[in-house]
């Protein structure tokens, strides 16, 4: 499971269209889905390049995550978001613009985004180990994805999450092989149009062209994205003037993803790559540990709750689930899924939590609530 890797899947299937002759980057999204506010002013090219001000996430809450919807239903609940800007304002990544995407496949096409994938993408690429998850989240053959956890093996199995609920944005199940074929299909206009490919290619405000990222990496020009999402982290970056392409997909989600980005590029090309050293873990949490129980506001609309579980404290972001906070020897906890490390100090004006990313950098948060520890 490849997370946002899959946009430039989406992308690539709406430009298919464009090339038919069935709709234009430039038509309104009313076109296609009616009863989506702002509807008339959102375009398709603001919906693929992130600058539609379509909410992030249709469903902000992990709890509604799992829930078993329709497309129909998934988009009525986006429908329901606050939008975040006029379209076309400025960018803002957007996963939401992305399932209104895949609403308009269906729509155009006639047949599911799945099946679409599938007949024009996929099996003509010959991508036979890849599909869309389906809704009991499994495919033959695929791997099991987990979430760090104080277990034996430090791992547990991630929860579930109902793919239709992130369609279009997420969702693609493959292999690093058949991700090959597809990265050399597309960059060699075996898909697309050369003169399409570039549009696909071309960076637009942020950054982003549709459904891929285009920026530098050690010097270089790259195109590329990666994805994460529940016990899966992906990326597949292609290095242009090299014509090099450097691809993961790993069944854990962990903060070593861009680590990994940099390092590997950092080995293809023989250039020198510093890495990050984690902290050493403690054997167990300190006896104290449950009273840091709390909510934190890292910034307005974003808490990150602190809760006990056996003994563990784990980590709750507003719209995630919660993630063991593996204590450090030193002090201090260690946060795995994004290589960060949580410290709790005495303030003035209270407690406060700091979240200190991989590079060093500080980012305080105030207790806005203390909650209990069973």
């Amino acid at each position: 499971l490849v997370g946002s890797v899959t946009k430039q899947f989406t992308a690539a299937a709406i430009l298919l269209l464009e090339e038919a002759g069935q709709l234009s980057v430039d038509d309104p999204l009313s076109r296609f889905i009616v009863g989506v506010p702002a509807g008339d002013s959102i375009t398709i090219h603001q919906l693929l390049s992130h600058t539609s001000g379509v909410a992030r996430d249709p469903f902000p809450d992990y709890p509604d995550q799992v829930i078993a919807r329709t497309l129909k239903e998934v988009v009525e609940a986006i429908s329901l978001r606050p939008r975040e800007f006029a379209p076309g304002a400025r960018m803002s990544y957007s996963n939401g613009g992305y399932v209104l995407l895949a609403a308009v496949i269906e729509a155009v096409s006639g047949v599911s985004y799945s099946e679409f994938l599938r007949n024009r993408i996929l099996e003509p690429l010959g991508m036979h180990n890849s599909g869309i998850l389906p809704a009991h989240g499994r495919l033959p053959g695929m791997a099991t994805g987990y979430d760090p956890a104080p277990s034996p093996d430090f791992v547990e199995e991630a929860p579930y999450f109902h793919p239709m609920n992130s369609i279009g944005a997420n969702g693609l199940v493959t292999t690093i092989t058949d991700l090959f074929r597809w990265n050399q299909a597309l960059h060699a206009g075996q898909l697309l149009k050369p003169e399409t490919r570039d549009r696909m290619f071309t960076p637009h405000p942020g950054g982003r062209g549709y459904g891929v990222g285009v920026f530098r990496r050690l010097g270089r020009d790259v195109i590329g994205h990666d994805g994460v999402t529940n016990g899966f982290t992906a990326f597949l970056n292609h290095f242009v003037d090299e014509d090099i392409t450097i691809m993961y997909a790993g069944n854990i989600r962990s903060g070593t993803l861009s680590i990994l980005e940099s390092a590997l590029a950092a080995e293809v090309f023989g250039e020198s790559f510093d890495p990050y050293e984690p902290p050493n873990l403690a054997k167990q949490a300190p006896g104290n540990a449950g009273q840091h129980a709390g909510v934190y506001e890292l910034f307005p609309g974003f808490n990150m709750d602190v809760t006990c579980e056996n003994g563990n404290l784990e980590l709750t972001g507003t719209g995630g689930y919660p993630t063991w906070l593996a204590p450090i020897e030193d002090g201090g906890f260690f946060y795995r899924a994004m290589y960060a490390e949580v410290r709790f100090e005495e303030v003035e004006d209270g407690r406060r939590l700091v979240w200190v990313d991989r590079n060093g950098s500080e980012y305080p948060a105030k207790l806005t609530a203390a909650l209990d520890c069973p």
